[in-house]
């Protein structure tokens, strides 16, 4: 009895897990090679991912912005060089704020080299949907 129970469930289950993979499949692409092997990709919504890619540029537009607002903030002014005089640990209060500051520029670096490769695939998917 207790097979039957077992059985009918899993009957029940794979009945219904058939629609659901059935309506996965609807927005997939079927590829087979020469050997028979098959995969089933998921088909790219160009119109959406474009527009995504252009959020992720906005907002990477907006940390570039505060970036540039951190390094100019960092710079070593003439407060900075009184301190570094006068108090006993200046020198490493100079250090630290240098390092932060070159910190900052490696960031703002690596961001802008981030935001031309962002802007060369918007222009190649923009290329490819016409």
């Amino acid at each position: 009895m207790n097979r039957d129970l077992i059985y009918l469930v899993l009957l029940l289950l794979t009945a219904l897990s058939g629609n659901s993979f059935a309506d996965e499949m609807e927005g997939r692409q079927q590829i087979s090679d020469n050997s028979g092997f098959t995969i089933s990709l998921q088909q790219v919504n160009h119109p959406l991912l474009l527009l995504e890619l252009q959020q992720l540029q906005q907002e990477l537009w907006y940390q570039q912005v505060n970036l540039l607002a951190q390094v100019t903030n960092m710079g070593f002014g003439a407060v900075d060089a009184i301190i570094t005089i006068v108090l006993p640990g200046g020198l490493l209060y100079a250090f630290n704020k240098k390092l932060k500051q070159q910190q900052a520029k490696n960031n703002l670096h690596e961001l802008n080299s981030k935001l031309l490769q962002l802007q060369v695939d918007i222009k190649q998917m923009q290329l490819a949907q016409l």
